[in-house]
C-alpha cells in the first residue's frame, strides 16, 4: 500500500514539474514574479550564435549582388539586340530573389538569437524558459528584458522596437506562407482581397533586412555597456550594402541621403 501511494505521489510531481515547464502559450497558469537579474558568470562562456547568422546575412548580401550583376548584363545583351522584351524579364532574376528571402529570414533570426543570448546571460536557462523565451511577438520579449534587466521601459515607437518589428514581419510572410487571393473589382480589375503581409521579393526588401539587423544590434549593444561586447556587429559600417531598388529599367543604388531618410521613414 505504501510503495503504491509512494508511486502515485510520485507521478503526480512529475506531472506538477511537467506543467510548470510549458510555456505560457501551452496552458494559463497565475502570473509569477520576475526574478532578479543573476550576477554575470565568470568562468565559462557563452555561444553567440546572432554572430553567425549575423554573418551568413552579409554573405547571402554579397551573393544577391553578384546575381544582381549577372542579371543586369544578360538584361544589356538582350536589349542590344532588340530584344527588349527579354531584357526585362531578365532583370526579374529569380536567383536574386531566392537570396532576399533568405536575407529576410536570416536577419530576423540573428535579432531574436540576439535577444535569447542576452536573456540566457542574465537569467539562467530556467528562469529565462520560463518567464521570457516564448513571449510573443519579438518585441514583446525585449521589452520585458529590458524591463527586468535595466528596469527600462521601451516603447512601441522606440526606433529599436521598430526595427525588430519590422524584421519579424519580413520574415513572418516567408515562413508563415499565405495563399492570397484574387478577384475583380466594379471597374474589373483583378485585385488582391486576402489582407495578411505578402511576402516581399524584390532584393531591397533583402537589402533593407541588412540594414535593419546592423542598426538593431548597434542600438541592443548600446542599451546594456556591461554586454556591449558580446551584441555589437562586427562588419564596419562602411561594409554595408547600399539599398537596391528598381527603375527606369534596372537596378539602382541609394546614395547615401536617400538610405538615410528610408530608414527615418
Amino acid at each position: 500500500m505504501e510503495v503504491g501511494t509512494l508511486c502515485v505521489r510520485k507521478f503526480i510531481r512529475t506531472v506538477q514539474l511537467m506543467l510548470n515547464r510549458l510555456p505560457p502559450m501551452c496552458g494559463k497558469r497565475a502570473e509569477e514574479p520576475i526574478p532578479k537579474p543573476r550576477e554575470m558568470p565568470t568562468p565559462g562562456g557563452f555561444s553567440l550564435p546572432h554572430r553567425e547568422l549575423y554573418d551568413d546575412t552579409q554573405r547571402l548580401l554579397g551573393q544577391m549582388r553578384n546575381a544582381i550583376r549577372a542579371a543586369e548584363e544578360r538584361s544589356a545583351t538582350l536589349r542590344a539586340s532588340g530584344d527588349e522584351i527579354r531584357a526585362q524579364l531578365a532583370l526579374a532574376d529569380l536567383e536574386a530573389q531566392m537570396y532576399s528571402r533568405a536575407i529576410q529570414v536570416f536577419a530576423a533570426m540573428a535579432a531574436e538569437a540576439a535577444l535569447n543570448a542576452y536573456g540566457l546571460m542574465w537569467f539562467g536557462e530556467t528562469d529565462f524558459e520560463r518567464h521570457f523565451r516564448w513571449k510573443n511577438p519579438v518585441e514583446k520579449k525585449l521589452k520585458a528584458l529590458m524591463r527586468a534587466v535595466l528596469g527600462r521601459e521601451l516603447s512601441s515607437d522606440d526606433e529599436i522596437v521598430r526595427l525588430l518589428e519590422s524584421l519579424r514581419r519580413k520574415r513572418n510572410a516567408h515562413v508563415h506562407p499565405q495563399a492570397e487571393e484574387s478577384a475583380f473589382d466594379a471597374e474589373g480589375v483583378v485585385r488582391t482581397v486576402t489582407k495578411d503581409d505578402r511576402p516581399r521579393l524584390h532584393p531591397s526588401a533583402g537589402c533593407e533586412a541588412a540594414q535593419e539587423v546592423h542598426r538593431f544590434l548597434e542600438l541592443f549593444a548600446a542599451l546594456d555597456r556591461r554586454t556591449t561586447f558580446f551584441f555589437a556587429p562586427l562588419n564596419r559600417r562602411s561594409q554595408q550594402h547600399p539599398l537596391i531598388r528598381m527603375a527606369d529599367g534596372g537596378f539602382h543604388e541609394d546614395t547615401e541621403e536617400q538610405q538615410d531618410n528610408h530608414v527615418e521613414a
